[in-house]
């Protein structure tokens, strides 16, 4: 999801501002999932939404780091287009950030010759809201002092295993600090088991794994989310004071674009 929503951003600023046809092309984990499926309905009716198959799990050759993807040559099959847009994943093609972070590389991208020109465009994260009531966490931000409340979300497709989950729950218990945890069911033994395998704990409640007495012990001073939050308006409260995050693409420029860290 995390590089799906600055894309879609992007198509929707083209489609709504400029007038483009757009045709946005995903494949996201999980395309069943509540927050992809919010983000792909409320597109303008010009962006045309494309959803392919993501890998099965068992796709990926074990301790698998880097994924692999086939992607069109944008010199080639893709020559009738009038322009193409990828993000910093697609490697085959051209990288895609914003000028402040990588001005260096940009230079040197465009200071090849017979390359066509690369604009770096963002940070674009998701400005439109997809939900109808306020959110708990809003609510439960609303009453915390300005800048007090530690951030903890690991994204949508990460996971934890059991032993950095319980010293997290810990950690969190110990500090006394504010904070607003969302949590996702643990792995037995892969931090990175949501993202390339399939897990015995997908489907449980979140919240019946943390420590037992955790939430009750940590009620005045904590909020735990089970799976999901809408991290836009956390991260853009005056409450939120520092994001603890997985650092991944769309989580960074969210933290960047509402000034935490």
């Amino acid at each position: 999801m995390g590089h799906v929503i600055p894309l879609a951003e992007f198509a929707a600023l083209l489609a709504s501002r400029h007038g483009f046809n757009v045709t946005l092309i995903a494949s996201p984990i999980d395309p069943s999932a509540a927050a992809y499926r919010s983000i792909a309905t409320s597109l303008p009716s010009q962006v045309n939404s494309i959803t392919l198959p993501f890998p099965p799990p068992d796709y990926f050759p074990e301790h698998t780091h880097r994924i692999p993807h086939s992607q069109p040559s944008p010199t080639t099959s893709l020559a009738a287009l009038a322009s193409i847009v990828v993000d910093l994943f697609s490697f085959v093609t051209y990288d895609l950030a914003f000028e402040g972070l990588e001005s260096g590389a940009f230079l040197a991208i465009n200071s090849e010759p017979g390359k066509p020109p690369v604009y770096p465009v963002g940070p674009l994260v998701w400005t439109r809201s997809t939900e109808h009531e306020e959110h708990e966490c809003v609510q439960w931000l609303d009453r915390q002092p300005s800048g007090s409340v530690v951030y903890v979300a690991p994204g949508s497709e990460e996971t934890l295993t059991w032993q950095q989950r319980t010293e997290l729950a810990l950690g969190l218990e110990l500090s006394h600090h504010r904070f607003l945890w969302v949590v996702k069911a643990p792995h037995e033994a892969k931090a990175n088991a949501s993202l390339l395998s399939s897990s015995s704990t997908q489907g449980s409640n979140p919240l019946d794994f943390l420590p037992d007495g955790f939430i009750g012990r940590t009620k005045e001073f904590g909020l735990v989310l089970p799976s999901w939050a809408p991290q836009d308006k956390v991260l853009g409260h005056v409450a939120t004071g520092v994001f603890v995050s997985h650092c991944g693409w769309n989580s960074l420029l969210e933290s960047i674009t509402n000034g935490v860290a």
